[in-house]
């Protein structure tokens, strides 16, 4: 049975990394979120980026994005990160969700190591969700021959890949996600996977699926792209009137020099 839209557990986020979004922009997208009755996650530039964290605590998201995670040290770092950060009130971190991006070799091959990795006691090991970008995998894996290809010519070679690791995650009891290229094949052929997925990330929006066992979870899938087409259009007036103002007031502080100094 397909769990009812205002139940969907569901992410926007905010990708301000990928965006190039001010404080303004962020915030915009959280209240968006909020109203809606989203989840709100930040993305983080690194494993130890302090100010990123800092500012997604002043925010209050819900979750964090780490976009590039490649080794077990890195994800110690992570660890490390925010407990120096929510380190005066641990016990708000507990509902907080972390996404692991693993897109590359080297973040499948630390996916072997995972067991030898001690999560801190603040964070619900259920909260911990590995997020497989295949897109990035394939590039990694040198499987296309340019930058301009479809997920969706490599399935499913690449699903037979990430299978080997998703048998790991979850024989550890942590859940994951999958992103890249997700079309209504995809979802199908994620049926063919050890596990089907936790959680599915199409652009901006991370969706958790109880069950993949309701007739549209592709067309749950489309309203929540077209979310993504109304948000991304608010975005570009927001950051072209910047690059406008900008460009205005260039002129003017240019106009002014060369009248002060003639």
């Amino acid at each position: 049975m397909q769990k009812t839209k205002n139940k969907l557990k569901v992410f926007l986020n905010s990708s301000q990394h990928i965006f190039d979004l001010g404080l303004s922009e962020t915030i915009m997208l959280r209240n968006y979120a909020n109203k809606n009755n989203w989840k709100f996650c930040s993305m983080i530039g690194g494993s130890e980026s302090i100010r990123d964290l800092e500012e997604s605590k002043n925010l209050f998201v819900d979750a964090f994005e780490f976009p590039l995670v490649e080794s077990s040290f890195s994800l110690l770092k992570i660890f490390s990160a925010l407990k120096r950060v929510f380190d005066n009130n641990l016990k708000s971190f507990s509902n907080k969700t972390l996404f692991i991006n693993i897109a590359s070799i080297e973040g499948l091959n630390f996916l072997q190591e995972i067991e030898k990795v001690n999560i801190p006691d603040f964070i619900n090991p259920q909260n911990l969700i590995f997020n497989f970008d295949r897109r990035m995998i394939i590039r990694s894996l040198n499987l296309n021959e340019n930058d301009n290809f479809d997920v969706h010519s490599f399935e499913p070679k690449i699903n037979l890949i990430v299978d080997k690791y998703i048998k790991l995650i979850k024989s550890r009891s942590y859940k994951y996600c999958i992103s890249g290229g997700i079309t209504e094949k995809s979802l199908n052929s994620f049926n063919n996977l050890s596990h089907f997925p936790d959680y599915i990330k199409a652009g901006i929006f991370t969706i958790e699926f109880e069950t993949p066992f309701f007739d549209d979870l592709f067309k749950t899938i489309l309203q929540f792209q077209c979310h993504e087409a109304k948000l991304i259009n608010i975005m570009k007036k927001s950051l072209n009137y910047k690059h406008d103002y900008l460009n205005i007031r260039e002129l003017h502080m240019m106009k002014y020099l060369i009248d002060s100094i003639s």
